[in-house]
């Protein structure tokens, strides 16, 4: 959203839609979206979305993918079985062959900043991406707004 020119205020109100624990067939994600759009794409096992990802990431931009965890280089579950247990945020290729993601698994003295190299079998990981699309906020956030997006979120963080 801040390299299709959001200001930082204006992702923190996109994004602060109230929490909500279903999934719609339709792929929709666990949060809600003010003007956006967002559905997670999934491919088939055999496919991956690391082309679209490159790109992605070359151009500046990020993606936030739900790896599958059989091929995540260092997850308790590489090589061992699909798993599909939380998302990361994936921001830069570096050097070429390793890519810099956000990971909760990561290291936290590390910032929770991870490194894996990218061969064949780590491609086969991004199986799940959320796509993501922008739109311009109708207005800014008034403080009214700020509250509401709060003590609705409140309920469900809660339980």
């Amino acid at each position: 959203m801040r390299g299709c020119g959001y200001t930082r205020d204006e992702v923190l109100f996109e994004l602060g839609g109230a929490i909500t624990d279903r999934m719609p067939a339709d792929g929709s994600p666990w949060l809600s979206l003010r003007d956006s759009r967002a559905r997670w794409v999934v491919r088939d096992p055999d496919a991956d979305f690391w082309s679209g990802i490159e790109k992605r990431l070359r151009g500046g931009g990020s993606a936030l993918v739900w790896p599958d965890h059989l091929y995540w280089p260092g997850s308790r579950f590489d090589g061992r079985r699909h798993v599909y247990d939380h998302a990361v945020l994936l921001t830069e290729i570096e050097g070429g062959d390793r890519l810099t993601p956000l990971d909760i698994d990561a290291d936290r003295h590390k910032a929770y900043v991870d490194s894996i190299v990218i061969d064949e079998r780590s491609r086969r990981a991004f199986t799940r991406l959320l796509d993501v699309r922008p739109e311009r906020p109708v207005r800014p956030p008034t403080a009214d707004d700020v509250q509401e997006m709060v003590v609705s979120s409140v309920p469900p963080l809660v339980q």
